[in-house]
């Protein structure tokens, strides 16, 4: 199969990545391959918490690589959650989309200093709200014996149902886009990236079928 251009992806960050290609130049051929059914894997199994903050914590990207690409993180954690969020509103999806805040608590007292205090002066200076919460009449009522003050608590921050996102915005893809085609229980046993700066050498896939497909940009999507 050979058309102008083809993107290749799959699951949840690829039928994003479809819908947005899709939604800005309409003309390119888009072909998502996925090896099973669509939402078969760890996307159908999330607990769906879209998470501005940083599970493995903005003082650690600080320390690894500096404050600036530590904003960088909290900026595209933010726009990913805001595209959520419009894309929902736009297509009208009933998903169960939702703003609910996020709390990180200090398991035990050593994670006072090792980890709230440090984590509240990074994920500030990152760009995210955040409020260290002293008082325990603000806590949410927990069933586990957790320290009773020095929580995070991050406002803002979303939830959806995955599998009701996602199948709707795949029906979306496949009826409002004559462009996208969907291909599921298709294993890519190869792949080949020999782009060139100026256009020549191939980028192409061989299923396990030994169907290969041919494109000029592709996007493996995890």
């Amino acid at each position: 199969m050979k058309r102008k251009r083809k993107h290749i992806l799959c699951s949840l960050a690829g039928i994003t990545t479809a819908y947005a290609l899709a939604e800005h130049d309409p003309s390119k051929q888009i072909i998502l391959i996925d090896d099973g059914e669509i939402c078969s894997g760890e996307t159908g199994r999330t607990t769906a918490h879209l998470q501005i903050e940083y599970d493995d914590y903005y003082h650690v990207i600080e320390h690894m690589f500096g404050e600036n690409n530590a904003r960088l993180v909290c900026q595209s954690n933010h726009e990913a959650v805001d595209f959520i969020e419009k894309t929902v509103r736009k297509e009208n999806i009933d998903c169960e989309f939702e703003r609910l805040p996020a709390y990180l608590i200090p398991c035990k007292d050593s994670h006072i200093k090792d980890l709230i205090d440090k984590e509240f002066k990074s994920a500030s200076k990152a760009g995210m709200t955040v409020e260290l919460i002293e008082d325990s009449s603000k806590l949410p009522k927990y069933p586990i014996d957790y320290p009773t003050s020095h929580w995070l608590r991050f406002p803002n921050q979303g939830q959806f149902h995955p599998l009701k996102y996602l199948y709707t915005l795949t029906q979306i893809l496949t009826t409002k886009y004559k462009n996208v085609q969907i291909f599921t229980n298709s294993h890519v046993s190869e792949i080949s990236d020999d782009n060139k700066e100026d256009g020549s050498g191939e980028v192409y896939i061989i299923t396990s079928e030994k169907k290969r497909i041919d494109c000029k940009k592709m996007v493996l999507a995890t």
